[in-house]
């Protein structure tokens, strides 16, 4: 499998006479990557193969920066696909919500005791269809996408934009705004940082995030923020954190079962994909008694912790490895979009343990291989 994954790369780098200097060391740690589940599931006979099928293709990234790097014309097509298939969906569940408001003859919908307004999204992306998660993170990609493409009218390339921003609020993912704000932010400390110019525009967005928190605090008991307003529901009685048992209590519970990790192994490998299990059992055996915890899944809704409890500070490590050549290679200039992205992809990895799922697997490793052609290129051009 390796020898023919990294072997495509050098047949067509023909074109390029020869692959660019210190290529194959920006791929290692995909690499190693998806070794180290190897390893997890040699040493645990339990652990999930499924998994580790999922991590397949990591190993693919040094094809598809190949190919975006030969193909200007192809990455432009595949980048505009992109675009328009997320967008078509989006569409699709403007027309689904628009048709179950009319045939219900209500803006409103309850669920769980809860009235939502019919055109938050979340009820329409289950699992079982595409997660919100995954979708709102394909509307982040989508709208980066737009940026980089050259030769667009500003026009529908602004109207788009503010289009997939819309949705971002509407599909309802909490992490991904939450995550989209903090990357929107830093970038322009960063910005403000280097040249002082951009320090307004960082007062501009400071006052608009802190606006957003407080009208979704002061109308968090309307149907339009009740899905946000969750947030906010620890502050009222504190000493009930860990007695309630909604969605955002059951995500606290998961962190404070999940960092206990920490303090009971270091380097130990104990498996790949056994983190549902794991946590499961941690909870049985250490914190039963502390609080009463329902949840359909144990999923660590973290993938720093994820990674830990499967390969300890070898998958952190790793994972940061990872992230710090992708920011290292989208700090060039012309690529603020993707730096931005990957600003953003760490904040989100914090709430998600998005690299679990072959949709965010996916989309980490076509948005990895676009960032390193972009690179290479740019190393060509001034070399």
């Amino acid at each position: 499998m390796l020898a023919i994954v990294w072997g495509i790369p050098y047949i067509i780098s023909k074109k390029l006479r020869t692959l660019p200097k210190k290529f194959g060391h920006g791929q290692l740690p995909f690499i190693l990557y998806f070794l180290l589940g190897i390893v997890g599931l040699l040493v645990n006979a339990d652990s999930n193969l499924d998994y580790q099928t999922r991590l397949i293709p990591f190993l693919f990234v040094p094809l598809f920066a190949i190919i975006f790097m030969t193909n200007e014309k192809f990455k432009k097509k595949f980048l505009q696909f992109f675009i328009v298939g997320c967008i078509a969906l989006l569409v699709f569940l403007d027309l689904w919500a628009i048709y179950d408001m009319v045939s219900e003859r209500s803006l409103y919908v309850k669920i769980n005791g809860r009235m939502y307004y019919r055109f938050l999204y979340t009820r329409y992306t289950g699992g079982g269809y595409f997660s919100h998660i995954y979708l709102s993170s394909y509307s982040v990609f989508s709208i980066v996408a737009l940026f980089l493409l050259k030769n667009v009218n500003k026009s529908p390339k602004y109207f788009a934009a503010i289009y997939l921003l819309l949705h971002l609020f509407m599909l309802g993912s909490r992490a991904v705004v939450i995550a989209l704000l903090l990357a929107g932010f830093a970038q322009l400390a960063i910005s403000a940082f280097k040249s002082r110019k951009h320090f307004l525009r960082l007062i501009i967005f400071t006052g608009i995030v802190l606006g957003l928190f407080t009208s979704a605090y002061i109308f968090r008991d309307t149907v339009l923020f009740n899905r946000y307003s969750q947030v906010f529901e620890w502050t009222e009685k504190r000493d009930l954190l860990l007695e309630r048992n909604n969605s955002i209590n059951k995500r606290v519970k998961i962190y404070v079962i999940g960092a206990s990790f920490f303090d009971t192994k270091s380097f130990e490998i104990d498996g790949t994909g056994i983190v549902d299990k794991a946590i499961a059992n941690r909870y049985e055996s250490t914190f039963k008694d502390y609080f009463s915890f329902k949840t359909e899944t144990y999923n660590a809704h973290n993938q720093y912790i994820h990674n830990f409890v499967d390969w300890g500070y070898l998958g952190i490590f790793l994972l940061i490895s990872l992230l710090f050549v992708l920011f290292k290679q989208a700090s060039i200039p012309g690529s603020a979009p993707l730096l931005f992205f990957w600003i953003f992809f760490v904040f989100l990895l914090l709430m998600e343990s998005v690299l679990i799922r072959q949709r965010g697997i996916l989309l980490f490793v076509f948005a990895s291989s676009l960032t390193m052609a972009n690179y290479h290129l740019d190393k060509r051009k001034n070399s």
